[in-house]
């Protein structure tokens, strides 16, 4: 367990040596190493996004704001922070009683759970977690769940109901697919980690209408650098 810690601490350094040393990315140095303390995202009310994305939001006007997300936590403490109404879909049960507790039945807050079902045994094809038919999440083949009922939550909701449309969940592709009809004209949609290309392989279709900004970079309590896609709806 020491050598471990010894091991893990050594990691953080020399990854910090290498953020000081970056010419855009050594000003997040300071809030990076913060981001290692425990339950960070909860205290500081933050999404688990690369830092310049996170710049980008916190300089939108959110007061007032509708926000659709997948996955919670930090993000949705965020939202709330910033004055925004917020519709959450969580798949885990424990993370979602917990982020239930610390939101305190937060009257902006509509907040569900719908946990992943068994895939269908009899389906034609050889699942694919780019195929956002499938409803399925990279770790498809080692636990055959599908998430359509995670998915389509916000199938609820009317044409441009949301402001923000947050995709930080499973089955990623999927939640494009379904959230883009959603998004109001000038709103955003935001996809983390977009640099997992089986995220992006098939939707570029749906989002023929959308501008994209790309932030590539540090991210919170990780060492390495990620990227968070920022989607503006023009029409």
């Amino acid at each position: 367990m020491v050598t471990e810690m010894i091991y893990q601490n050594l990691v953080r350094l020399k990854f910090l040596l290498k953020l000081l040393q970056h010419p855009t990315q050594r000003i997040h140095a300071w809030r990076w190493l913060q981001s290692l303390q425990h339950d960070y995202f909860i205290r500081q009310k933050q999404p688990w996004i690369a830092f310049d994305a996170l710049a980008y939001l916190e300089k939108l006007d959110l007061n007032h704001k509708k926000v659709f997300e997948y996955g919670s936590g930090g993000s949705t403490l965020f939202w709330l922070r910033q004055g925004a109404y917020c519709v959450s879909v969580e798949h885990n049960s424990g993370w979602y009683q917990r982020i239930k507790m610390v939101t305190n039945n937060n009257p902006k807050l509509l907040y569900y759970l719908s946990e992943a079902e068994p895939f269908p045994s009899l389906s034609p094809t050889s699942p694919n977690p780019a195929n956002p038919d499938d409803y399925i999440s990279e770790e498809y083949y080692r636990f055959p769940l599908q998430y359509r009922n995670y998915v389509q939550r916000i199938d609820a909701f009317k044409a441009e109901s949301f402001d923000v449309v947050s995709i930080d969940g499973r089955a990623r592709p999927s939640c494009i697919k379904h959230s883009v009809s959603k998004v109001k004209v000038g709103g955003i949609l935001m996809l983390d980690n977009a640099d997992r290309s089986y995220y992006t392989e098939q939707t570029p279709p749906y989002l023929q209408n959308f501008n994209c900004l790309k932030f590539y970079g540090v991210v919170p309590s990780l060492v390495a650098m990620y990227q968070t896609n920022i989607y503006i709806r023009q029409y």
